[in-house]
């Protein structure tokens, strides 16, 4: 036999595949974290054996900022022996300003744990909304009216007020057909001043209204003045 007629094979295995077999995390929302003082937890489940100790990884994100909106959270959880579960703790900041529906979001990610390769499960990700405690006033729009400037043109002023900031507000026309879709935008202080040409032909005789919202969306009061080229 020829000395090379006898091989003796060599399988090199990827340490991948020579690990113990992946362990499954999964993480849901057990309580939401709120500005009056509840703990918010997010709760981690990871499949098979408990003998041991497991850390794994996830990601934080969301529209809460960590440090502002929240205590900052490590990226990382881990199961002490003979447990299934494990909590992350989120604490809320009281900042003192109104934004509702801020939320933190964590993904489990791939990783390893000394020698076990972890991948998330289903499901892999969890969304906390945090709870505000501030109440949000509805603004208001007081002291529209309408100066005629003759020959059909018109200037509309008023003032938009909130408890957030009103500077940059857009305030939205209806009513007489001119005025529709028509708009502007506030002062620093929530003024505004609108000048336009109208219809003299008795088309733009009428009601013509105002509103606008906040930054997070609610609906203002609606004002109306009356038009009369008469």
């Amino acid at each position: 036999m020829a000395p090379n007629a006898l091989r003796t094979r060599l399988s090199l295995t990827p340490l991948e595949e020579r690990a113990t077999p992946a362990v499954t995390v999964t993480v849901a929302t057990l309580a939401v974290a709120t500005e009056s003082g509840t703990t918010g937890v997010f709760r981690f489940t990871r499949s098979g054996s408990t003998a041991g100790s497991l850390t794994a990884s996830f990601v934080v994100s969301g529209t809460a900022t960590a440090g502002s909106d929240f205590n900052a959270i490590t990226s990382n959880v881990t199961f002490a022996p003979g447990s299934a579960t494990a909590d992350k703790l989120v604490t809320a900041i009281d900042d003192g300003v109104v934004d509702p529906n801020e939320t933190v979001t964590v993904q489990v990610g791939n990783s390893r744990s000394g020698g076990t390769m972890i991948v998330p499960g289903t499901p892999g990700s969890a969304v906390m909304v945090i709870g505000d405690n501030e109440t949000n006033a509805v603004p208001q729009i007081i002291n529209f009216a309408a100066t005629d400037l003759g020959g059909g043109r018109f200037l509309f002023t008023g003032q938009v007020t909130d408890d957030q900031s009103v500077a940059g507000r857009t305030v939205t026309f209806g009513g007489v057909p001119t005025m529709q879709g028509q708009s502007t935008t506030t002062a620093s202080n929530g003024t505004f001043s609108f000048e336009i040409q109208l219809n003299t032909n008795g088309t733009d005789m009428g009601p013509v209204t105002a509103d606008t919202t906040d930054v997070w969306g609610v609906a203002s009061n609606t004002v109306e003045v009356e038009v009369d080229m008469h």
